[in-house]
């Protein structure tokens, strides 16, 4: 996130009483069918942490009913707010931060994570996936993750034709009357998007979604008609909204959804791989390895360090191998570097791997590690495996931390970044050949 979008969104905020904004009906409709969906999750001593929590509406209301609450806050005077409703009797840490950098907290502690705000202002893909990587990052292996969306056809119909914007916001190009879609580096604070879009910023992310809703649905568009009902009437609306808010030929219709996951659970791997240096006794065996991945079709090998490049022989291809291992002899353009083979618990090469203890400018846009699975044994983990043992050996050599970088299309190899820790840093590049860059903090 750019420091000019960092400070509008404060502005904003230091200048917006949000503690007053569920005061209005069709305010509390968004709150209240939230809190449904977290009293349906939340367990006796389940720890909940609130990314972007505000002023504390949910953190207050959660720690009020003796849950164990972590409340993190970009904004100081909405944390000052916060901590001043904090009670003696209450189980509630406020701490200030932001939802693209959660390394304070520890992996893997929280059941259930909200994050009902901050994807609202994040105008990136990669920022949101950021956000969304670290809330999952603290989220126990089975959690429930919650994110909010701000969607864009709810407020299309009330923000900008029933308040009578239109002319406003398509003259200032915030709103593209071709396209309908408002535009936040025209100075719209808020990010829009559809389900069909939440859909690919989730690819990759190993969680299973359980609920997706339309939390204020058809009622955001009863404003004024629910300020007038008697009570009687507006609870049997909220019955009737409770009933449809997940209804698929409904679901669009809303300025406001929540997206509820549960992250997977990690299995167990009883699978075993072990790295090796290359050896020239291994040469036959490093031939046939070649040969499965030229069988395949496949004629570049990553990882390999020019195991793929017929130019050199096997004892060439040693030898600068060892030459890479040292600063005196490394090849400047390179850096220096390991290779190493993976065996299975069969004692047959399975792998290769390369890791590169320095990002030289030819590396900058390929990360510190790279690596190829024999093609007939790839969905057997051993490439998690490879990484894991490879991020041994980066410790070893002082690396804080290490960068990955795979192609935005290949989804096995970002699930294996994420079983790793990895969170997403970057995206770069256009069309096919955009990537991402994953990083992991050792």
């Amino acid at each position: 996130m750019e420091k000019t979008e960092l400070d509008a969104i404060v502005a904003h905020y230091e200048g917006y009483d949000e503690d007053t904004r569920f005061d209005a009906r069709w305010c509390r409709v968004e709150y209240l069918t939230t809190m449904r969906y977290i009293h349906h999750y939340l367990r006796p001593g389940d720890r909940v942490l609130e990314i972007g929590a505000g002023t504390g509406r949910y953190s207050l209301a959660l720690a009020g009913e003796g849950i164990d609450v972590t409340a993190v806050e970009l904004v100081e005077s909405n944390l000052r707010k916060l901590r001043a409703g904090i009670t003696p009797d209450m189980k509630l840490r406020a701490l200030q931060g932001n939802a693209l950098d959660l390394s304070e907290l520890e992996t893997g502690r929280y059941d259930v994570t909200l994050l009902l705000g901050p994807l609202y202002h994040l105008l990136t893909e990669t920022d949101k996936r950021r956000a969304l990587a670290e809330a999952l990052r603290v989220t126990k292996p089975g959690g429930v993750l919650m994110a909010a969306w701000c969607v864009t056809d709810g407020p299309m119909i009330n923000f900008t034709f029933r308040l009578d914007r239109y002319k406003a916001l398509t003259e200032s190009g915030m709103l593209d009357p071709g396209t309908w879609r408002f535009h936040p580096e025209k100075g719209f604070l808020f990010e829009h998007v559809t389900k069909a879009e939440i859909g690919r910023i989730m690819e990759g992310f190993l969680v299973d979604r359980l609920h997706y809703v339309a939390t204020d649905g058809l009622l955001s568009f009863l404003q004024k008609e629910m300020e007038e009902m008697d009570e009687e009437t507006f609870q049997a609306l909220l019955r009737y909204h409770f009933t449809v808010c997940e209804r698929e030929d409904l679901i669009g219709a809303t300025a406001h959804s929540l997206d509820v996951m549960r992250k997977r659970e990690e299995k167990e791997d009883t699978t075993m791989i072990h790295l090796m240096i290359p050896t020239p006794a291994m040469e036959q065996e490093a031939m046939v390895f070649k040969q499965a991945f030229y069988n395949a079709g496949e004629r570049v090998i990553c990882g390999s360090y020019k195991l793929d490049n017929e130019r050199y022989s096997y004892a060439d291809w040693l030898a600068l191998l060892e030459r890479n291992r040292f600063p005196e002899t490394a090849d400047p353009k390179f850096g220096v570097s390991d290779t190493f083979f993976a065996r299975n618990e069969e004692e047959k090469l399975v792998g290769i791997i390369n890791i590169r203890y320095e990002l030289t400018p030819f590396y900058r846009n390929s990360g510190h590690i790279g690596y190829s699975v024999v093609p007939d044994q790839r969905g057997k983990g051993y490439a998690a495996q490879m990484l894991l043992a490879v991020l041994e050996k980066a410790r070893e050599n002082g690396l804080p931390e290490v960068n990955l970088v795979c192609k935005a299309k290949n989804i096995a190899s970002k699930k294996t970044m994420q079983k790793a820790g990895a969170a997403l840093f970057r995206v770069f590049g256009e069309g096919d050949d955009q990537k991402e860059e994953y990083r992991i903090i050792l």
